[in-house]
C-alpha cells in the first residue's frame, strides 16, 4: 500500500475477512478484491454496521438487534432478501453492486458446499445463487473439495492458482514460474 494512493490496493480476505476486504476496498476505491468463501449474508452485515453507526440511537439499537442474527447466517441471509424490499435503499445494500459500480475488479471463490448447503431443496439454492453471476468486472468460481477453511489440499490448491492467476492478469506483475509450479509476482 502507498500512502500517497491507497485506492492502488487489492484486498484479499477469507470468510470474514473477505467481509472485511470488500468493505475496505469501498472505503478506499481499491484496484480490485478477492474474497474466498465470503459470507452470503454480507449485504445483511454491512446494512447492519450501518445502522449501529447511525446518530440515531434508535436505529443503533436496531443494528445491534440485529448483529444478533447475523449468529444464524442462513436466517439472516435468507431474512435480508425479504426485509431488504422495505428498507430505504440507503439501508439496503448490494455490497456486489456497489464494487462494480465504483469498478473495482472482483473475484468471489466459493466453496460449493458453503453457497449450497440446502441440496436437497433447490428452492433454497437460488437466495443468493441468483446474485452471483459473472459480469465485467466480477469473476466468480464455485471450486469442488474447497472447505470453508481452506484446510483440505485440493480445494486450496485450485483456490491458490485461481488466485495467482487472476492478480497476475487483472493487477500486472511479472510472473514466473517456482520448480514446485506455483506462480510468483
Amino acid at each position: 500500500m502507498s500512502s500517497d494512493d491507497p485506492s492502488n490496493t487489492v484486498f484479499v480476505g477469507l470468510c470474514s475477512g473477505a467481509y472485511w476486504a470488500i468493505e475496505a476496498a469501498l472505503t478506499l476505491g481499491a484496484r480490485g478484491v478477492c474474497a474466498i468463501n465470503p459470507p452470503v449474508y454480507i449485504d445483511y452485515l454491512h446494512s447492519v454496521r450501518a445502522l449501529e453507526g447511525s446518530r440515531n440511537p434508535l436505529l443503533r439499537r436496531i443494528g445491534t438487534r440485529l448483529k444478533d442474527v447475523a449468529l444464524h447466517r442462513w436466517i439472516a441471509a435468507a431474512s435480508w432478501h425479504i426485509v431488504r424490499t422495505f428498507v430505504p435503499t440507503r439501508w439496503a445494500a448490494d455490497l456486489l453492486e456497489e464494487l462494480e459500480r465504483d469498478e473495482i475488479d472482483i473475484l468471489l471463490l466459493y466453496s460449493v458446499e458453503e453457497i449450497w448447503p440446502f441440496r436437497v431443496a433447490p428452492i433454497f439454492r437460488t437466495i443468493d445463487v441468483q446474485r452471483l453471476r459473472e459480469t465485467s468486472t466480477r469473476q466468480i468460481e464455485f471450486i469442488p473439495g474447497l472447505d470453508h477453511g481452506m484446510h483440505f489440499a485440493d480445494g486450496r490448491t485450485q483456490a491458490v492458482g485461481l488466485l495467482d492467476q487472476h492478480v497476475l492478469e487483472h493487477f500486472g506483475g511479472g510472473a514466473r514460474s517456482t520448480d514446485a509450479g506455483s506462480v510468483l509476482a
